[in-house]
């Protein structure tokens, strides 16, 4: 589900082993003939010849092969790979883990990259269950 861009908290419901629930930006851009989608909370990147086929990469492939990487970890190595991506544990809900880096700043510009001046990002905020 996507949502028009507000101020959504980044969250991840991690349940090692069984499951995830999650909410995050992703952002993508035009490059040459492709779209680029990134997801800057889990540094994970995807692209495509059309926007559809960039999420398809990304959710379906990429994504899903960094949680089933997760899950095949002791739960402690998997929680530190999360903490070392700037993940912090809920104090009361222990499955939920919150992110609150910002990636794009107040003039559009995403951080991290050296895309050229004038490249539009579009941010989303997803879920998926």
């Amino acid at each position: 589900m996507k949502e028009e861009k507000e101020k959504y908290a980044e969250f991840l419901n991690y349940d090692h082993k069984k499951s995830v629930r999650l909410g995050l930006y992703a952002s993508h851009w035009n490059e040459g003939d492709h779209i680029v989608m990134f997801i800057p909370a889990l540094r994970l990147s995807s692209y495509g010849k059309t926007l559809k086929e960039a999420e398809y990469m990304m959710w379906e492939i990429v994504v899903e092969a960094f949680f089933n990487d997760l899950f095949d970890m002791k739960k402690t190595d998997a929680l530190n790979t999360l903490y070392n991506l700037g993940w912090k544990q809920n104090k009361i809900f222990s499955k939920k883990l919150n992110h609150s880096e910002a990636y794009v700043d107040e003039s559009g510009i995403l951080q991290e990259f050296n895309l050229p001046k004038g490249t539009k990002i579009r941010q989303e905020f997803v879920t998926q269950a």
